[in-house]
């Protein structure tokens, strides 16, 4: 009587296609332990009228499981940062203490992540969940659960170190550089097992950088190497589409970045940072003033706020917003170098605005924070510092971020995390606060 009862509710909530991709999904999950299931199988594959079907092994239901539990999370997150949001507009705005929220790295770390048998070179986060992918010298991605701390699976394929990790605007797709001379393009969709989907070849030596761009509706992947060249990438066919050289002196390519689908800033070996719009493939500007290997790169992803904006010797100081105004299109830019120095451009004009200095050694990494009034950065003296670009001064170091150099640093656009890698193997994982 009960399953009578409700049984048409069942009818309404899945589709006889669902029902049977369900089943099919339940079978392969089982399959896994055939061993541990295997009378529940044989009654599982009679009653479900399975006999004969193939099953996929794409782990389906285990990924479904995975992505429900992310989305659930978010899902909490959102109704507290709605919550707070009530809050504040019934008292009649943001209490000034709430100002700095999402502001600093703890002092403790939050999560370290083990599992590399070598230094970590790179991480890089997932931009809609918490999902963190870091990239070693052992010749493996690793995948984490930034928030809960949790391992999730490792990406083999590379037979060398891999340089740099990267995923695509959605998240559907990571890309991973290497020192084999090779690019690999792994499935993130939501249909996806996280498998090698493509192999791209061409260039002549390490590649050290990697991002993506979006042409229409096609993630185009961009490569920076040790062989002088940046290639341009067809992620359906994987094939090389274009190269950025235009008669450059670009030396050894260390590092990209890119912003709104149009602009590439690359720093290199020769100390200069060259700037290009993708979509005519020509540079805009060329920065000198590093006296040292260029390690990181990172574009403002917006307009800054007013005020940050230093007067050069002879030039009028231009607020963003006024420059806007003019028709004006602002790119800024943040860069490490191996001399110790961190500088903030206005790549536009191919200007440094100025100059950061509070590393004991070389600066690895550079991020901006998502509000664009701070800059984050790490480095071989083993600190991440935070810079306050008004007053231009380092506000926060953390000193023994790792026990070793600290190789690479990155923030989620949307979560309070952060990550650094380090030369010790290891991944850390720190809230903001």
């Amino acid at each position: 009587a009960i399953q009578a009862a409700f049984a048409p509710h069942r009818a309404m909530v899945l589709t006889e296609k669902q029902r049977r991709d369900l089943h099919v999904a339940v079978l392969e999950y089982l399959k896994d332990d055939d061993a541990r299931f295997a009378e529940s199988i044989a009654a599982f594959t009679r009653e479900a009228g399975l006999d004969g079907v193939e099953i996929p092994g794409k782990r389906t239901l285990e990924k479904k499981w995975t992505t429900i539990v992310r989305l659930q999370r978010r899902v909490m997150e959102l109704e507290a940062d709605l919550e707070q949001a009530k809050k504040e507009a019934s008292s009649g705005g943001r209490p000034k203490r709430q100002e700095g929220a999402r502001l600093w790295p703890t002092e403790a770390h939050k999560h370290e992540l083990k599992g590399h048998r070598q230094p970590v070179v790179c991480v890089a986060f997932h931009p809609v969940y918490s999902m963190l992918a870091t990239a070693s010298e052992d010749a493996t991605v690793r995948l984490y659960d930034a928030d809960s701390g949790t391992y999730e699976r490792q990406l083999r394929g590379h037979t060398a170190a891999v340089q740099s990790v990267a995923f695509s605007k959605g998240g559907q797709l990571l890309a991973s550089a290497s020192s084999d001379l090779s690019i690999k393009l792994w499935d993130f969709s939501e249909e996806g097992d996280h498998q090698c989907l493509k192999t791209l070849r061409g260039h002549e030596h390490t590649i050290s950088a990697i991002k993506f761009i979006q042409r229409e509706d096609l993630p185009v992947v961009v490569s920076g190497s040790r062989d002088e060249t940046i290639k341009l990438w067809d992620t359906k066919t994987g094939f090389a589409i274009g190269s950025l050289q235009e008669g450059q002196d670009l030396g050894w390519v260390r590092c990209l970045d890119v912003v709104g689908d149009a602009y590439l800033a690359a720093g290199s070996n020769n100390h200069k940072i060259t700037v290009w719009d993708v979509r005519s493939e020509s540079c805009v500007s060329t920065l000198v003033g590093h006296e040292h290997v260029i390690e990181s790169v990172s574009f403002a992803p917006g307009p800054l706020p007013p005020g940050l904006l230093a007067r050069r010797e002879g030039e009028e100081a231009k607020d963003p917003a006024t420059a806007e105004a003019e028709g004006e299109e602002q790119l800024h830019l943040v860069s490490g170098s191996r001399d110790g120095t961190v500088r903030v451009w206005n790549a536009t004009r191919g200007s440094s605005l100025f100059v950061l200095r509070a590393h004991d050694n070389w600066v690895r990494g550079v991020v901006w924070h998502p509000c664009l009034k701070y800059v984050l950065s790490c480095g071989d003296d083993r600190t991440l510092r935070v810079y306050d670009l008004k007053s231009k001064r380092c506000a926060r170091t953390i000193n023994d971020a790792h026990t070793h150099f600290v190789t690479s640093v990155a923030i989620h656009s949307a979560l309070p995390l952060l990550a650094s890698g380090g030369v010790d193997r290891c991944t850390r994982v720190w809230a903001l606060e």
